[in-house]
């Protein structure tokens, strides 16, 4: 019987070593794990600061983006109202020569593109003068 207990005893630390084996192993894998979670927890912020910085730049970007726009399309209306002045000022003075020839008021509203009130105002003026 003594060598049965005996290896009853034996058997019980057998399976204690064991058990204590098997939670250190644990433990081990634990901080290892910890280890990682920790790693990656510092990634995670350091890309939320990068990403940070990036969504500022292109804040930045389409602000000086939407003001060079801006510029353009005045520009773009400048141009388009000089063009116009422009045109304006040559069919005045298309208009002009074609009175001193002494076309009538119609031949003006159809080459010149004036409304019938203005070339025939053009008209007068030219003959009054």
């Amino acid at each position: 019987m003594v060598d049965y207990d005996m290896a009853i005893i034996a058997g019980s630390v057998s399976a204690m070593l064991l058990l204590a084996f098997i939670a250190g192993m644990a433990i081990v894998q634990v901080k290892r794990v910890q280890g990682q979670v920790d790693g990656l927890k510092n990634e995670m912020a350091e890309f939320k600061r990068q990403l940070s910085t990036v969504n500022r730049g292109t804040m930045g970007v389409g602000q000086h983006l939407s003001a060079l726009e801006k510029r353009l399309l005045s520009g773009l209306n400048k141009v388009e109202q000089q063009s116009l002045k422009e045109m304006s000022m040559l069919n005045y003075g298309d208009a002009t020569r074609l009175i001193e020839q002494g076309v009538e008021p119609e031949i003006l509203v159809k080459r010149c593109g004036m409304s019938r009130g203005e070339a025939e105002l053009m008209c007068k003026l030219r003959q009054s003068a």
